[in-house]
């Protein structure tokens, strides 16, 4: 458990003004999700890539229409999305595990959609008393010095899997519902 106290996470909001850059995947840095994930269809357009994504939200998330945090008709979607139980973590024989909360945006450009997910919360009700390392932008999956702590690596994986998850059920979505 001592290891596990210096390690943990404190609810958590990061607000982003820099410039986004694109990636293939989300991974998790010390930031958070800093990268969006850029993917295109060909065939489609605005207007078919926000009704799927709307297809999708209705399906895959529980509550969507008070799930959704924005609504820009066929610019931009924005739902809070709750994962409970999302990873565990054992130490010294004791297994804690948390919930997280995430805002998930898709923005529209022609057949263009742009995936961002922020980590919004991140809560506990059997860990031990969480603790912010590195200041109020860098989650406590790193140490000081942005490297990863081993013991974090598995709840890692399992919030960028979460994550890409988003992003590949809606591929699966707008590739069944879009023809080409």
């Amino acid at each position: 458990m001592k290891k596990l106290i210096p390690l943990l996470f404190i609810f958590f909001g990061i607000t982003s003004y820099a410039q986004n850059k694109a990636a293939d995947q989300f991974k998790l840095k010390p930031e958070g999700f800093q990268d969006e994930v850029v993917k295109k269809y060909d065939g489609a357009d605005t207007e078919d890539l926000y009704r799927a994504v709307k297809l999708w939200a209705n399906a895959a998330i529980d509550n969507s229409e008070t799930a959704v945090v924005k609504d820009i008709n066929e610019e931009l979607l924005q739902y809070r999305i709750f994962a409970p139980q999302l990873f565990s973590i054992e130490d010294d024989g004791s297994k804690y595990t948390w919930d997280a909360m995430f805002n998930f945006t898709v923005r529209f450009e022609g057949d263009i959609a742009k995936y961002k997910i922020v980590i919004v919360e991140i809560s506990s009700k059997d860990a031990p008393t969480f603790a912010l390392r590195g200041g109020l932008k860098t989650w406590a999956f790193f140490a000081l010095n942005n490297e990863p702590y081993e013991l974090t690596t598995p709840a890692r994986k399992t919030t960028e899997d979460f994550a890409n998850n988003l992003v590949e059920s809606i591929n699966k979505v707008i590739e069944t519902n879009i023809s080409k």
